[in-house]
């Protein structure tokens, strides 16, 4: 629980967030999904939880070799086992839900492209955005499309605060390809550009299936730095 200001620095009040993690089975959706519903049976709406933020790819795993191999965990927006589960957790909770999912979007022409995306969700488990990771990491490239840009939902809090929330997926807090000039810090700079209040960011990190402590000091300090 964190007391939040906004960016007049003006207190919006205490924002709970519930960060969710945990180790998927990969290629296996509804198997993950059963998982995640064991480790979340333990909160309800008396936990007054107002945001809840899965990881990238929360279900599905992460790492893909090409566009056939992810091709049997793809969503359509709003419709795919990741969005149902979630809706209904939404509406348990009486919480906003933020979760990354492997996206497939049909076009005017009839062209399907697939992105590495982060649906928000409402209170209602209603799909307020689908936002598609716009900094591709080397993994992303071997199957998605990249993103068009950065961006942001504006949602209500259950004590009537209003707040702004970025959303961000791993790659997008780097420089773009890891050579645009580190001083660009394009993804902060928008997101302060356009007064966002918090950032709901959902990452995956799997170079190691356990971490020493060296290891985990170093991943958690290339993440702060």
């Amino acid at each position: 629980t964190w007391e939040i200001k906004n960016m007049e620095k003006k207190s919006i009040g205490k924002l709970k967030v519930l960060l969710v993690q945990f180790k998927p089975i990969h290629g296996d959706t509804e198997a993950t999904i059963s998982k995640v519903e064991e480790l979340m049976k333990q909160y309800s709406k008396k936990d007054a939880i107002d945001i809840v933020i899965f990881p990238e790819m929360a279900f599905s795993g992460y790492v893909f070799s090409s566009k056939d191999e992810i091709g049997t965990v793809l969503e359509l927006t709003g419709m795919g086992p990741t969005f149902q589960y979630c809706s209904k957790l939404a509406i348990k909770l009486n919480s906003y839900v933020f979760c990354g999912y492997p996206e497939i979007e049909e076009d005017k022409k009839g062209q399907m492209h697939l992105f590495n995306s982060q649906m928000a969700i409402s209170q209602k488990g209603e799909l307020l955005k689908s936002y598609k990771k716009h900094f591709l990491y080397e993994t992303d490239k071997t199957w998605a499309e990249e993103g068009p840009q950065f961006d942001y939902i504006d949602v209500k809090l259950s004590n009537g605060a209003n707040i702004r929330v970025g959303l961000g997926i791993c790659m997008d807090i780097n420089p773009y390809e890891f050579i645009a000039p580190d001083t660009d810090y394009e993804f902060a700079t928008y997101q302060m550009k356009h007064n966002v209040d918090i950032i709901a960011y959902s990452s995956n990190w799997t170079t190691f299936d356990v971490l020493t402590e060296e290891q985990r000091t170093s991943t958690q300090e290339y993440w702060i730095h």
